[in-house]
């Protein structure tokens, strides 16, 4: 029930706050609760995916508004074996009205982890003001050489400024 309630209802995220679907609607600065499911998990060479498909997990995401920089997601989890902490930077958000977003984004382990950098690409649908779902794909590099491309469905709840 909870696997096919996530994804009915779609992914948070990025993590990505994207551009309103309707020109009336635009989702708000501020602070959004964020769960990704994860759809989709393939490593490219040696390695494997921190997060297997069928995980979940939350983070709390600042999302600045349209054409603005310092989206950051704050992300909490425990997959794959793997407990801890992760802060995501991204770059200036798309402009309002776009529905999509792309680019490079950093990302810190904590405690204690090194920072990487990977790709990104987001397709966003506003549901209204204070909530979202969109469809991540994250491409980032794996301890042993390789590369994972994983792919998210996001739920977004807007909590306040």
């Amino acid at each position: 029930m909870k696997k096919s309630l996530l994804v009915g209802a779609g992914f948070l995220g990025a993590m990505l706050l994207a551009a309103p679907a309707m020109a009336a609607t635009q989702m708000k600065a501020g602070y959004y609760l964020v769960l990704h499911f994860v759809t989709a998990a393939n490593v490219n060479g040696a390695g494997s995916c921190l997060e297997p498909v069928g995980a979940y997990y939350n983070s709390q995401v600042y999302y600045p508004g349209p054409s603005k920089k310092g989206y950051t997601s704050y992300i909490w989890f425990s997959t794959n074996a793997v407990f801890g902490n992760e802060i995501e930077s991204y770059p200036e958000t798309q402009a309002a009205g776009v529905s999509t977003w792309s680019g490079n984004y950093t990302s810190q382990f904590l405690p204690g982890g090194k920072a990487i950098t990977g790709t990104f690409n987001t397709t966003e649908t506003i549901t209204d003001a204070n909530s979202g779902i969109a469809a991540t794909t994250l491409t980032y590099p794996v301890t042993g050489g390789g590369t994972c491309t994983t792919t998210l469905q996001l739920n977004q709840l807007y909590t306040g400024k």
